[in-house]
């Protein structure tokens, strides 16, 4: 999404969820240090593990490809742009820098909510998904790694340094392979949202 909507201010309410996604832009969460190389932490590998190549999601009729990113020039998580037919809107954006999928820890997944001209694109309904919709994963290895949705929340923007406990639940290691798909949330608070709303998931045995 780009950082050009001016004073536009969207806040969620009940119902009715109007989002639109700033994938960890600068400012948004600071990443732990440990994130900064392929791997994360160094724990070993799943057999089952693998690069993400495409997300789907039953529930809600998501069907996309996922690219791998790195960090942009200010040590957040990059997210990617282009102009209004780039294929950018409608792909999601696997931190490279963190953990494979099927890999005990959280591999993060983040995606635009819309394209270049404001529409929205499939990525916003994962602000519908509730705990034990499952969420597909298909790897590089062409392995299917189906996670259940444990549970959704909103997190405050931005969230505090690496040590804090809300950037280790997203990104950080864990003793089970996790998934965690990232949205924004809230008001739009002068160049950005004041709010994430995380979807996390944990690979189904």
């Amino acid at each position: 999404m780009r950082e050009t909507h001016g004073s536009r201010r969207i806040t969620l309410s009940g119902a009715l969820l109007v989002m639109m996604l700033v994938p960890l832009l600068a400012g948004c969460v600071p990443l732990p240090s440990f994130l900064a190389r392929p791997g994360g932490t160094g724990a070993n590998h799943s057999t089952r593990a693998g690069r993400p190549e495409r997300l789907r999601i039953p529930a809600i009729g998501l069907d996309m490809p996922v690219v791998p990113v790195g960090l942009d020039m200010n040590g957040a998580m990059a997210a990617p742009q282009g102009p209004e037919n780039s294929p950018v809107w409608h792909e999601g954006f696997w931190y490279n820098g963190g953990y494979l999928t099927g890999q005990p820890g959280n591999a993060v997944i983040a995606g635009h909510v819309d394209d270049d001209n404001g529409k929205l694109t499939s990525f916003a309904a994962i602000t519908r998904l509730e705990p034990n919709d499952a969420i597909d994963v298909v790897t590089d290895h062409g392995d299917t790694l189906r996670f259940t949705v444990v549970r959704v929340a909103e997190v405050a923007n931005p969230i505090g340094g690496p040590n804090d406990p809300t950037v280790t639940s997203v990104f950080g290691p864990s003793r089970t392979p996790n998934l965690n798909l990232i949205t924004c949330a809230g008001s739009w608070v002068g160049n950005e949202f004041d709010q994430r709303l995380v979807v996390y998931a944990t690979l189904g045995t």
